[in-house]
């Protein structure tokens, strides 16, 4: 078992992100690469793939965002482009290994760590191009915010149920 395997997570998730927020579509190859990369190295790949249950949670959270105007993907297009999709893949992929000790935290400070985090990755993605919005910062800061506030709880709770039923020990 490789103990260190959530610094690993940590770098490979930071590389999706910045490889997402600079490149979107271009970069996909790399994306699914590192995909290959985690899975290859992963000491809980059955509790990893349980993990991916609850990326419909993130997929319809962007999608709704989109349709109510907060954020725009480019060309206007209408659906979640597969970037965004495999940025969630690998998000929940943080759930077992670098961002596991959240299971731990309180409610309140996992929503308040979403708030705040989540809604700083949100803006960084727009600042750098990734994503457009016609809101101020301050507005997507609040928005994102309380979005964040309720999503992050959830996908923990989903995560550490969905992994449960695997009877894999939690990494």
């Amino acid at each position: 078992m490789m103990s260190n395997f959530w610094l690993i997570n940590l770098v490979i998730f930071q590389s999706v992100w910045w490889l997402s927020a600079l490149f979107t579509h271009q970069a996909l190859v790399g994306v699914i690469v590192l995909l290959a990369l985690h899975f290859a190295l992963s000491p809980s790949r059955k509790a990893d793939l349980s993990s991916l249950m609850v990326l419909p949670v993130g997929l319809l959270v962007d999608q709704a965002l989109a349709a109510a105007g907060v954020i725009q993907f480019a060309g206007n297009q209408p659906w979640l482009p597969v970037w965004l999709a495999f940025l969630w893949v690998h998000f929940t992929l943080t759930l077992n290994h670098s961002l596991s000790w959240l299971g731990r935290c309180h409610l309140g400070v996992q929503s308040l760590l979403g708030a705040v985090f989540g809604a700083l990755s949100y803006i960084g993605g727009i600042k750098l191009g990734a994503l457009d919005s016609a809101l101020s910062v301050f507005n997507l800061f609040i928005v994102f915010g309380a979005v964040w506030a309720v999503v992050l709880p959830l996908v923990v709770h989903l995560n550490s149920r969905f992994v449960a039923k695997t009877g894999v020990q939690h990494v």
